[in-house]
């Protein structure tokens, strides 16, 4: 099995951006990825005085106005699920699982904690809940508190909040919450097409003409978009690993994903394991990481939504185990048993 947690759904669902998707659920498929998640990434709502306030400069300060994009092109329930596969104009190839996911941007902001506080309630909507902290008390929470939690995706195009510290990351270690490392995250072009390293998008018209000049110049822009185009962004994604590396200590406890908004910027498993390697993890715990590891991310999911405390599962219309008193067991259900000789007889209780 091999897994892509990680495929943004677009913010600004255009015809160009959805036929982006589908080529790049095709490239998945090519690559001989067997399960994708398609990722709805859910921002806090931010007020005029805490924009006026912030002094960030330089990318931050542009990476913030591109988060207000997004929000504003949200729907007015953020936490409802936009994910339409009827959208795409390709199908999804049939050898791929899609699943459904949602991100929570997390800060300190009463609105981020607010939000926070329904994570139980997302976690029914959606295949797998993630966070992404963006602060050092966020980060702490995300790692002690929250139990609907299934994934932490640290932002690595900027620098992390603070010093990934051992203590901290493994006591969320030890709920069963793994980390993800993505290769290839940045701007959603949907969102923000007068990106500086991005070339403009087109208008699309409501005819199709100029879709597929529309699609092609969206490509060209999510992959511009992406850390592994833009040296800044490339130095923090691997810096931003190797931490994530370290605090782990060489326990299975992470995965590689691709955070791609473009086919251009997929990268093949083999490519993923050998990113992988270079920033410190061994072989081995490398191939895990796009295989065995999100296999059991996927489970745990599946076992946080339909079973009491990962251990008793409860499935509805289901014949009880035992009869009732003075009831005859069907006849289909009657135990079989042999005689002296090694003949079958069929035998017929009450209870």
């Amino acid at each position: 099995m091999l897994a892509d947690l990680n495929v943004p759904w677009p913010a600004n669902p255009t015809p160009a951006a959805l036929a982006s998707l589908s080529k790049t659920l095709l490239v998945l498929a090519d690559f001989g990825y067997t399960v994708v998640a398609l990722n709805h990434i859910i921002y806090p709502k931010t007020t005029q005085s805490n924009t006026s306030n912030s002094k960030k400069k330089g990318a931050q300060k542009q990476q913030q106005q591109q988060q207000q994009q997004q929000q504003q092109q949200q729907q007015s329930n953020p936490f409802e699920n936009p994910i339409d596969l009827s959208l795409l104009p390709i199908p999804p190839p049939a050898s791929l699982t899609i699943l459904t996911r949602a991100t929570l941007v997390l800060n300190d902001t009463p609105a981020s904690s607010a939000q926070a506080q329904k994570l139980t309630t997302l976690a029914l909507d959606y295949d797998i809940l993630a966070v992404r902290p963006t602060t050092e008390r966020a980060l702490l929470l995300s790692c002690t508190s929250y139990d609907a939690i299934n994934l932490i995706s640290l932002d690595l195009t900027t620098r992390l909040p603070c010093f990934l510290k051992h203590k901290t990351i493994g006591a969320a270690i030890a709920r069963g919450v793994v980390f993800e490392i993505c290769y290839a995250g940045g701007a959603d072009p949907s969102a923000a097409p007068t990106s500086t390293n991005a070339p403009k998008l087109t208008q699309v018209a409501d005819d199709k003409s100029d879709t597929t000049t529309d699609t092609l110049l969206y490509d060209e822009a999510g992959a511009a978009a992406s850390a592994m185009h833009n040296q800044e962004a490339r130095k923090h994604v691997i810096a931003g690993a190797a931490s994530i590396i370290r605090a782990i200590r060489g326990k299975r406890a992470v995965i590689v994903s691709s955070e791609a908004y473009s086919p251009l910027a997929v990268r093949g498993a083999y490519d993923a394991v050998n990113l992988a390697t270079t920033w410190g993890l061994d072989h081995m715990r490398a191939r895990d990481a796009v295989g065995k590891v999100c296999a059991a991310v996927v489970r745990a999911a599946q076992l946080r939504r339909h079973a009491y405390k990962q251990v008793i599962a409860l499935s509805q219309k289901r014949k009880p185990l035992v009869p009732l008193v003075g009831e005859e067991l069907p006849n289909e259900e009657i135990p079989m048993a042999s005689d002296d000789e090694g003949h079958s007889v069929k035998r017929r209780k009450f209870v």
